[in-house]
This record gives C-alpha cells, sequence and structure tokens, in this order.
C-alpha cells in the first residue's frame, strides 16, 4: 500500500491523482456488501503567507474492496476526545489497483486542535448498510505554532517534497516531484498554459503531517491588485 493516496487531477489537492476509474467486469457490484482494506489519515497544515501560522484541518481516506462508487457518507470518529465529523460528499477515485474514498476538509472548531489517537472509520453504502475499520494520526503539536519561514528554515531531513500546479480557477493540473528541469519558477509554468499558481507540499515520514507553502503565482501584479 502507498504511504499516502495519490492526488486527483480533478479533485481538490488533498486528494490523489489518478488515470481513469476502474471498470466493473464479470459480476455486478451494486448489491455488495461493504468490505474495507485499510483507512489513513493526515493533518494539514496550511500556510497562507510565509509569516503566517498554518490553519489545521484532517484528510482521511478508506480504501475499499468492495465498488467504491456505492459510497453515500462517510464519519470519523475520535475514540480519545470523541470528536466525530461526517461527509456526504465524500470523493472517490481509483487506478488499476486500488480504489478509495474519503475527505479532505474536515476541521475543528476555533483554538481546537486536531486531537491525537484513534479514529473509528465508518463507510456507509447507498442500501444503508456501513462498514468500519480505524486509523491513527500522530503529528507533532508544536507544528501548529510555527510560520512556513520557520518550517523551511527547521525542515527535517525525512520529507518528501511534491509540487502541486493549478489553473486560475483552483483546478489541479499537476501534482508529483519538482522536475530537474524546472530551474525557475517560469519553467514550472510553462509547463501548462492554463497554470497560475503552485505550492510546494511536504510530507515528513514516520507521522501523519502535509505541509502546504503558501501559494506562488504567475502573475504577481494581478494578484497585488485584488
Amino acid at each position: 500500500m502507498p504511504d499516502y493516496p495519490p492526488f486527483n487531477k480533478k479533485l481538490s489537492l488533498f486528494a490523489a491523482i489518478f488515470t481513469a476509474v476502474v471498470l466493473c467486469i464479470c459480476v455486478s457490484c451494486s448489491d455488495s456488501t461493504p468490505e474495507l482494506s485499510s483507512a489513513t489519515g493526515y493533518v494539514i497544515f496550511d500556510y497562507d503567507s510565509m509569516e503566517s501560522y498554518p490553519s489545521m484541518r484532517l484528510a482521511a481516506f478508506v480504501q475499499t474492496v468492495s465498488e467504491v462508487r456505492r459510497v453515500e457518507k462517510i464519519s470519523v470518529f475520535n475514540r480519545k476526545n470523541r470528536l466525530e465529523w461526517t461527509s456526504e460528499s465524500p470523493v472517490v477515485f481509483s487506478d488499476e489497483k486500488s480504489q478509495w474514498t474519503g475527505y479532505t476538509d474536515f476541521v475543528c472548531a476555533k483554538g481546537i486542535s486536531i486531537p491525537l489517537g484513534l479514529y473509528d472509520f465508518t463507510y456507509f453504502d447507498g442500501e444503508g448498510r456501513t462498514e468500519q475499520t480505524v486509523f491513527s494520526i500522530y503529528y507533532d503539536a508544536k507544528n501548529a505554532a510555527i510560520t512556513a519561514k520557520d518550517f523551511l528554515d527547521k525542515k527535517p531531513s525525512n520529507v518528501i517534497e511534491k509540487i502541486a500546479l493549478y489553473s486560475e480557477q483552483g483546478m489541479l493540473l499537476y501534482f508529483g516531484d519538482k522536475k530537474a528541469s524546472w530551474k525557475d519558477d517560469a519553467l514550472i509554468f510553462k509547463t501548462n498554459g492554463q497554470s497560475s499558481y503552485y505550492r510546494t507540499c511536504y510530507k515528513i515520514s514516520g507521522d501523519n503531517s502535509i505541509f502546504m507553502m503558501p501559494p506562488v503565482y504567475k502573475n504577481i501584479q494581478k494578484i497585488e491588485k485584488k
């Protein structure tokens, strides 16, 4: 299983990238009992500027064995704090080997951090049937009180770096490694003529943290006039 789900070009940034929806073959899956493989969660530290503190949100996904498109809604429940979130519009994505559903924008009330510990992930299908699995969240709580600049100055060595390229409307055009040929921002934007801005993302190995650096815009003057 990958360390984290890939991101889909037509989904929000915190969803994954896949090339096609898996086709159903041989037997119908419409009445199949929900069956889950595994769940995973991430705490997203999202920066507006290099000097700001991050906003925080929880992204949670489950890999399914049964037909993922039968999902009606999902919920996640923290066992320690007994906080629960529900999404009635989970995203669905798949590739040739796996299929996932989840949500990328679970948030706490102002002043409350995403709880650590065990979570129950509950999957509800269109027939009202449910299936449940467990995932855990671990991250350094001090990360909520550091700026993007401080993070980059003290960036740990065990990070995975990715880049996300967006259109002006916020459509994700590319997510993946920064190419060796991208020597400057102009070459990054030249990759896709529809691109408007990009964000650098860091995933820390060994915990559930993802850091979203502030947007870098192609047309700075246009942004400053807004």
